[in-house]
């Protein structure tokens, strides 16, 4: 086993937030690693270990030590539905008979979900007994990914160079070919990220959360203009269809009518820049007709071919992949898959139809915006039940789980 560079500074400053009882500080910590998605903490037998592995680990053993005469988790619904997950992962794998699962380098998938959700349980328990400031917890991710953004696409254009330090704080992983900062030549914005579509995911659901939170936030206008900057800067099809479907949901929930003013003109623009830049009609009217398109759609017949052979447990966990999370998980875990995933995510979303949260403390909806731009960019083209933005909604979510009962 072997700490790479950022790894030894990463967590160097984990355990000084611990050890100083900042726990403000290492919550952002948390949040923060699951936007560095391109670094890795740790080497351990030729497997990469990134931030979001190590530093949900750490918190789970922070938390089980300071809190070793409570029980850990609340058993409600959220408990529940996260141990249906789980099953239903285990079931596809067992009815299959995919015991070499157990046996490669697949199960490292599952042990990642399990841990997320076990921070995700010991979040939700945290919140109802610290008080912890969102805005203040999430914002320092979005100005790490937004100054990230900057650098990365300078260097893309040519206008720097490729700064070892760069590397080594931020794609470390130099060996990986999923990381577009290693393979690609194309000229688009995927600052922390492995490509330009998981950072769509997390620019729009940012850009709606502090679109909801523009009044407590300082600047908040000019981050917006830098978030939806970066937003048309990925030409990412999914970014572009996501933050379209946000938009109208966020005008018929928000009630912020002077932030809808502000963004009206700002979607105008960008339209009009993307009509006669071209963009518009290569990255979303003539999708269908590219190459990546074609492809996408074999993965989906394939994946519908597999679910009509197994339509209840699904042909096995990581077995194969879809172009959307839903058709992913319907052919690797069938409908008791889907069915798991549904309920995990509508426990959330579901509360956009309440004005209440619980009896007792309203909803914060930034957060719910942030999630619902990445449930429906993971429905359009990020398939991935471990993409690291889909768990920082979850955290975010549990960290402003504050009401001490389960509501319905």
């Amino acid at each position: 086993m072997s700490i790479t560079l950022f790894g030894g500074i990463w967590l160097l400053i984990l355990f000084f937030f611990i050890f100083n009882n900042r726990i403000n500080s290492f919550l952002s910590m948390l949040l923060l690693s699951a936007v560095l998605q391109c670094d890795s903490v740790i080497i351990l037998n030729s497997t990469s270990v990134g931030p979001l592995i190590i530093t949900s680990i750490i918190f789970i053993g922070w938390y089980l030590f300071t809190h070793f005469r409570k029980f850990p988790v609340r058993l409600d619904k959220y408990f529940y539905t996260s141990i249906f997950l789980i099953i239903s992962i285990l079931l596809s794998i067992l009815f299959n008979k995919n015991y070499e699962f157990f046996l490669g380098t697949n199960y490292f998938y599952l042990l990642q979900i399990i841990i997320y959700l076990c921070c995700f349980l010991c979040i939700r328990k945290l919140a109802c007994e610290k008080d912890i400031n969102i805005i203040k917890v999430f914002m320092p991710c979005i100005y790490v990914v937004l100054l990230v953004g900057i650098i990365q696409f300078l260097i893309f254009a040519k206008f720097i160079p490729k700064i070892s330090l760069i590397t080594q704080l931020f794609y470390n992983e130099v060996w990986s070919a999923n990381s577009a900062y290693n393979v690609s030549n194309k000229l688009r914005l995927f600052s922390t990220f492995q490509e330009p579509s998981y950072c769509s995911s997390f620019l729009v659901g940012a850009f709606y959360f502090v679109c909801y939170h523009y009044k407590k936030i300082k600047y908040s206008k000019i981050i917006i203009v830098l978030l939806g900057i970066e937003i048309f800067l990925t030409f990412s099809t999914t970014g572009y269809v996501c933050c379209f479907f946000v938009a109208i949901l966020f005008a018929i929930f928000s009630n912020h009518k002077k932030i809808l003013k502000f963004l009206i003109p700002l979607f105008l623009i960008s339209i009009l820049i993307s009509i006669l830049s071209g963009n518009l009609s290569t990255v979303v009217l003539h999708k269908g007709s590219s190459g990546s398109a074609k492809v996408r759609n074999f993965w989906n017949e394939k994946a519908l071919t597999l679910f009509k052979q197994s339509i209840i447990f699904g042909n096995g966990f990581k077995t194969q992949r879809a172009s959307s999370i839903i058709l992913n998980i319907l052919g690797e875990m069938g409908l008791v898959g889907v069915l798991s995933y549904f309920l995990l995510c509508w426990n959330y979303l579901k509360l956009f139809m309440k004005k209440k949260y619980g009896n007792s403390i309203t909803i914060d909806y930034g957060c719910l915006f942030y999630f619902l731009g990445v449930v429906i960019c993971q429905i359009l083209a990020c398939p991935d039940l471990i993409l690291c933005t889909f768990w920082l909604g979850m955290y975010l979510l549990g960290l402003n789980d504050k009401y001490k009962k389960d509501y319905n």
